[in-house]
């Protein structure tokens, strides 16, 4: 599905780690090449809910796109963020 970038919920940005590197990597990427990898999302009170994806999202600010790529998973928004949590270190334990 398409969404508009100023829709999204992003309350839960300030707990990923950022890394100015793979940053600008992501962003000459989507320059080139456009979205390759949908963002995912919650439903919730105050709109789509981002649980991954944020790095894509201020990417795509950046180039001054008003919409983005995501997939909503049907699951309340602590549970997503746990599984999200759980696939992204899971390769790390």
């Amino acid at each position: 599905m398409e969404l508009d970038l100023h829709q999204l919920d992003r309350r839960n940005e300030a707990l990923r780690r950022r890394n100015p590197l793979r940053e600008r990597r992501l962003l000459a990427s989507l320059a080139q090449h456009g979205q390759q990898l949908p963002i995912v999302v919650v439903g919730g009170e105050s709109g789509p809910s981002v649980v991954d994806g944020y790095k894509r999202v201020r990417a795509l600010e950046t180039l001054r796109q008003d919409v983005v790529l995501a997939t909503q998973w049907d699951l309340a928004e602590p549970d997503a963020l746990v599984l999200e949590w759980l696939m992204r270190d899971g390769d790390r334990a």
